[in-house]
This record gives structure tokens, C-alpha cells and sequence, in this order.
């Protein structure tokens, strides 16, 4: 495994606030990239962008910025943001989020007549109880300005930093940012310094480095895994049928097609799933897949759109870059202290960093004190079911660790390659190296046995046996992987959103839940944490014979997704008009189109669903959207799993993952027989699935 840094980010250019969804943000630039950074919940939002793929690179103006020299916050007038660049400016007013044209003169703004703004360091807004004033700094210097009640700006005085900064950064700053817990931020070279707005003080211990002190900045966020002789994975998104003509729809028509009491709702089907195969299908997506740039309201170009997720099923979205670089999701403190020469001590210390960090009460997943998850992706935390699956799979790697630093004998859970055999290859080492060691085999096994499951028991029950053996046996034919394993879009963001519809309106968590919606209260909204009192979910339920079973896959969404409780009330808050518009954003093409292709290129004659038994003809005509299309296709299963359009698509991308990604288990993880075997499994004949996977588990704790 190769690792292509992309940063920690070690200087900022730029720096200014902003509301985001009624949430307060910093807004970091540097160089042609952008990080949103929440202050809310003192995390990331997203990941990072490029400037020209987001609102503030988005103007009117010939040539656009490759870069900002500095951004300044107005709260003044209802708020807006004024971006500098050379002797330019532009203002973003945040009441209705437009963004004017890039060549207005920056001199012409907010009283900056008769002053020299081109190539501006940086500028900030301070209000205090009396008083509001901006400052412009630039080199050695910097200009003070009163502003009035009415938005009036004073005639501009010009001041030496040293003499009303003391201590500030010698010979001026690079970005600067109010913030409203009363501090301003300044940034220099590789350094920033929290001023005190009350004190008009350094605060202390400051100057601090940014690549490491800044609010928990964490350069693992600008780390991407690549595997060995291979260009980056999760580079962008491609199609696999860029030939066929994009399907263009009335926007108010696709919009009123999701709305209550539109097509997709209405009493669901059943079907013979067990429910906690819905949920996994949601994990691995969130596991292959991370759009943080498109958006709905315009056309977005699939290779111009950066992945986020490395699309291998490599669960990244659990390790994200392993114990050295994202050390928040693991523990660091060993329970044991002692001589490392002693076995059962050193056992320990390896082992802290190769296990990751939980909850104390294992019910829920660990979190800040904010309630925000500690997780390598934030989406395993908008519904309590994705959440829990998120927490069985780190319990699971634990248990993985568990096992290889004991001896198995007598144990049902017996490795192929008895512990025994390799305790020397943990203890004849450095403590480093065998920490190493431990972790990557832990993470191999883990991984391993989770894909075993995608291919024979995930697929076989979404698509259906006969094809899977057919991709398997003969090989695919709609999906080439790109050297760069680019993510198709009619996969992403049609084919694989199929799970929405077999949500059921009710579920049932564990014994003492009762049957409720995903969302209720009892459950929690999302992206919170559990409630007092839920208790630990029952895995019965979701797999196994007397599991709850799944919706089917049919045109119907329960109404909690067609009013989603986390999407804010002047947004698009239907699931199903929400998928209809991003499938448009993206220039997908029918359903009808995309069957009439596969036949084409598969030499057969695929079935067609009765589109009249649905609702669909009515809503679009005779073309349909291609993700309805392929929820429709669950006719031709009485509801049971994907058809012919959809299963191929959805088969044929996750297996060719696995097959290019030299690291998974059809791979690396077939060793010299050729073929992978389960091997934490009680015998060779005992059948690994997600019943076992959940036995091994939950079957002891990390203490």
C-alpha cells in the first residue's frame, strides 16, 4: 500500500466565517482548495474541495481566481462575505447565498476608497459592546475603520500592526477570522495565534503549528490509501453508458412526483429479505461512495466530481488511514502497565493502537462531547440502524485482535494459521513493528471476511444466485474498471439507491422497542446519540430466521422518507424527488434506454417490468427515470430483489472492485491455493455469514 499525501495543510491563505445550514463555519482556503470546517461540532464538513467546484468559486467574472488573498465577514446589513483577489473583489450575500460578478474594484467596496487593497493579506470585522470596526491588514500594517449603525463606513486610518497587535507575527499575517466565542484567529506561514477579544491578549501557549493544534485538525482528513502501480482510488465518478442520451424532465414535475401522495407512496410491499440487509447495503455504499461536491439545482459533470471514499470494500469508512493518522478512533492508553518483556504487558501495548475505540457502554457509538460519532464517515450516523452496523463491525475488528493475540486452542473461533504458529512474529519485534503487525493482519481479516459476505451472501440475496454465478463464471460485460476505479454514476446514483424503497414504515430494535419508524424519537432523529434507556439492538431481528423482513422493491418509500426530519424545511426534503433530481443533475438516461443497451451489448433479451401496475407511466410518460425504472424492475421478483437492469449494474460494479483491488480477498486474500476460506469460523464446514460475523462479535469485550 502506497500513500499519496495530499497534506496536513501547513499554511492558510484565506480565512472567514460563514452559516451553513443555520450552523456557524470557518471557511479555510489555501492555495485552488477550500476546507469547511464546523465550529459547531469541531469537526470537518465534508472533506476538501476545490474552490471552482464550490459557491465561492462559482462567478460570473473572465478569468475566474485560482487562489483568494483574503475573505472578510460583514455581519453588518444582514451578513455577507467579500472575497479579494489582486485588486478584485466579490461579495456573496448570505441571506440568499448569490454570488456577484469577479471584476468589481475591491477599492469600491465597504469604504475602501483611496486605499491600496491589491493583494490584500488579510481583513476581519470586530464588534464589541460599544463599536464595530474592520481591519485590513496588509504587510507591516493595516487600516482601522468605524462602522455605524446604519452600515456607514469611516474614513480608514492606517496603523502599525506591532502598535495595536502586541506580540502579534513579526512583518504582518497571511488570513485571519472572527470567531464568536469572542477570539480572532491569525495565521502565519506554518503558525496561528488565538487572540483574546475581552483581554486584547495573545492568549496562551500560542503560537501553535496548524498542521497539528488547529481545533484537532487531522491530517489523516488529506491522506488518501492508493494501491501499489495504480493511480488514486476514489479519483472521480465515470458512466457506463456514455452514448445514450441524458432523459431531461420538468424539474416541478420530478419535485411533485416525490411529494406525499405522489407515486412513490402508498403501502409497501412485502418481501422475503431479512431486514438487516437494507442496512448493510447502505454500510457498503458508504463505504465505496462520497459525493461532497454536486448538487442538485445544476448539471454536474461525473469525472469533474471527486470520490471521497476509496472504492474498494476496504472499510475505509471504519479505519479511515489506520492508528497512526487518525488516532481519534483508537485507543492510545494500554490497560497494562508493566515490563514490555513480560508477554502479557507487551500483548497489551500492541495491542492498544491495532483496536478501535469504543463507547464505554458498547450500546452506541464513541463520541465527543458534543454527541458527534467518532467514526471514519459521518453518514454511518444519520439513522440508529446504519449506526449500530457501523459499531458491529469495530467490535468485530476488536474481537479480530482478540483472537490473534491469544492462543486458540480449544476455542470454536480457530484461525487457519493458528496464533501459536506467528506469537513469535509479535514478540521477536520492536513494539512498533509488532503493532504494525497485529493491526494490518487484524484489518486483512477483517476486511476479508466482511467482502466474503458482499459476494455470497449480499449479492446472491439483492440480485439473485444465478447472477452472481453468471458474473462470476463468465465474466462482466457492462463494467470495464477504470485503472482508476472511478465509481459509475447510473451505480451511485441510481442503481444502488434501491434500498430507500424497502425500508418498512415500521421496526422493531429489540424487545423492548416496540415497532416504531426509523426516525422516531425513541430512536433518535440522526446523527445524535442514542437514547437513554434504548438499550443494545437484537441482531435477531435483522438476520438470521426470525428476523424482521424488508420492504420490497417497489415504487413506495415509507412517508418518514419522503419528509426527511434533518433536512432543513426551505430544502428538498423528499428522498424520492431528491434521487429523481441528482439522477437528472447527472444526465442519466431512461430506464427503457439503459435495457435496451444491456440487450445490445449482452446479446439477450432482458424482461421488462409492467410499468402499468405502477404509477410511473402516469407521473413520466414512456420514458422513466432510471432509478424508478429499476425499482420497478422488482416486479419481475414479486418484490424480492433487483431485476435484470438494476441487479447487473449493482453485481457487476461490486465485484469488478473486488476483482481490480489487488489488496481484497478474491486476491491478497486468496494465498497460495488460489481461493479464500473463512477461517474464524468454529469449523471448515461451518457456513460464514452475517449470523456468525455477529457471533464473533459480540462474543466477548474489550476491557
Amino acid at each position: 500500500m502506497s500513500i499519496k499525501t495530499i497534506g496536513p495543510w501547513t499554511s492558510i491563505d484565506a480565512a472567514t466565517p460563514d452559516y451553513i445550514d443555520d450552523e456557524e463555519h470557518l471557511i479555510l482556503f489555501r492555495r485552488d482548495e477550500v476546507i469547511i470546517w464546523n465550529l459547531e461540532t469541531d469537526q470537518m464538513r465534508g472533506a476538501v474541495q476545490k474552490i471552482k467546484d464550490t459557491e465561492y468559486g462559482r462567478f460570473h467574472g473572465d478569468p475566474p481566481p485560482t487562489h483568494f488573498d483574503a475573505a472578510f465577514y460583514r455581519e453588518s446589513l444582514g451578513g455577507s462575505i467579500y472575497l479579494f483577489y489582486g485588486e478584485y473583489a466579490c461579495q456573496l450575500d448570505l441571506q440568499n447565498r448569490n454570488i456577484q460578478a469577479w471584476d468589481y474594484p475591491a477599492a469600491s467596496m465597504i469604504g475602501l476608497q483611496d486605499i491600496s487593497v491589491k493583494d490584500l493579506d488579510a481583513a476581519i470585522q470586530i464588534r464589541t459592546e460599544h463599536r464595530t470596526f474592520n481591519c485590513f491588514f496588509k504587510g507591516a500594517e493595516f487600516w482601522k475603520s468605524y462602522e455605524g449603525s446604519d452600515g456607514g463606513v469611516g474614513t480608514p486610518t492606517l496603523h502599525k500592526i506591532s502598535d495595536e497587535w502586541p506580540g502579534l507575527f513579526e512583518g504582518g499575517v497571511d488570513a485571519a477570522a472572527t470567531w464568536k466565542n469572542r477570539k480572532i484567529y491569525f495565521f502565519k506561514g506554518e503558525k496561528f495565534i488565538s487572540w483574546d477579544v475581552e483581554r486584547w491578549a495573545i492568549d496562551p501557549g500560542f503560537p501553535k503549528k496548524i498542521s497539528t493544534d488547529w481545533l484537532g485538525f487531522d491530517p489523516a482528513k488529506y491522506v488518501v490509501n492508493t494501491p501499489h502501480g495504480s493511480k488514486e482510488f476514489g479519483s472521480g465518478f465515470s458512466r457506463l453508458f456514455p452514448k445514450l442520451e441524458a432523459l431531461d424532465l420538468n424539474k416541478s414535475v420530478l419535485k411533485a412526483a416525490g411529494r406525499l401522495g405522489g407515486p412513490f407512496n402508498g403501502p409497501a410491499n412485502d418481501s422475503s429479505l431479512p431486514l438487516g440487509f437494507v442496512f448493510l447495503g447502505q454500510f457498503i455504499d458508504h463505504d465505496i461512495t462520497l459525493d461532497v461536491t454536486s448538487a442538485l439545482d445544476h448539471k454536474n459533470t461525473p469525472e469533474a466530481i471527486q470520490n471521497m471514499r476509496t472504492p474498494r470494500l476496504d472499510l475505509d469508512c471504519v479505519y479511515r488511514t489506520g492508528p497512526e493518522a487518525s488516532r481519534d478512533l483508537y485507543y492510545q492508553s494500554p490497560n497494562r502497565a508493566g515490563d514490555p518483556s513480560d508477554i502479557a504487558v507487551f500483548r497489551d501495548l500492541i495491542k492498544t493502537r491495532s483496536t478501535l475505540y469504543l463507547n464505554e457502554s458498547e450500546n452506541d457509538l464513541p463520541r465527543n462531547h458534543n454527541g458527534v460519532a467518532l467514526i471514519g464517515d459521518p453518514r454511518n450516523d444519520d439513522n440508529r440502524f446504519v449506526s449500530q452496523l457501523h459499531l458491529l463491525i469495530m467490535q468485530f475488528h476488536n474481537q479480530v485482535v482478540d483472537a490473534l493475540l491469544q492462543d486458540c486452542v480449544g476455542s470454536i473461533y480457530k484461525p487457519e494459521h493458528p496464533v501459536a504458529d506467528r506469537q513469535s512474529e509479535f514478540v521477536n519485534v520492536s513494539e512498533s513493528e509488532a503493532r504494525e503487525k497485529l493491526f494490518e493482519e487484524a484489518r486483512n481479516l477483517t476486511r476479508w471476511h466482511f467482502q466474503w459476505i458482499v459476494v455470497h451472501e449480499f449479492l446472491p440475496q439483492i440480485v439473485g444466485q444465478e447472477l452472481v454465478d453468471d458474473i462470476r463464471n463468465n465474466g462482466r460485460k457492462i463494467f470495464n474498471v477504470p485503472q482508476d476505479a472511478q465509481m459509475p454514476v447510473e451505480f451511485s446514483v441510481a442503481a444502488y439507491r434501491f434500498g430507500h424503497t424497502m425500508i418498512p414504515d415500521q421496526i422493531q430494535y429489540n424487545s423492548s422497542s416496540g415497532t416504531k419508524s426509523i426516525f422516531d424519537p425513541i430512536y433518535g432523529r440522526g446523527f445524535d446519540p442514542s437514547p437513554t434507556g434504548l438499550g443494545a439492538i437484537n441482531w435477531d431481528l435483522f438476520f438470521g430466521p426470525s428476523s424482521q423482513k424488508s420492504g420490497g422493491v417497489d415504487t413506495r418509500l415509507a412517508d418518514s422518507l419522503l419528509e426527511l426530519p434533518f433536512i432543513a424545511a426551505n430544502d428538498e426534503r423528499s428522498l424520492a424527488a431528491r434521487n429523481l433530481l441528482r439522477s437528472q443533475s447527472f444526465g442519466l438516461p431512461s430506464g427503457q434506454s439503459v435495457a435496451d443497451e444491456i440487450d445490445k451489448i449482452c446479446g439477450t433479451k432482458i424482461e421488462r417490468p409492467d410499468l402499468t401496475k405502477t404509477s410511473l407511466t402516469e407521473a413520466f410518460g414512456t420514458e422513466t427515470p432510471l432509478w424508478a425504472y429499476i425499482l420497478a424492475e422488482g416486479l419481475l421478483s414479486d418484490h424480492d430483489r433487483l431485476g435484470p437492469v438494476g441487479g447487473r449494474i449493482v453485481a457487476e460494479v461490486l465485484i469488478g472492485l473486488l476483482d481490480a483491488d489487488e489488496t481484497s480477498f478474491l486476491n491478497a486474500g486468496a494465498g497460495a491455493t488460489g481461493t479464500f476460506k473463512p477461517s474464524l469460523v468454529a469449523s471448515q464446514t461451518s457456513v460464514w455469514n452475517m449470523s456468525t460475523l455477529i457471533a464473533f462479535a459480540l462474543k466477548g469485550r474489550y476491557t
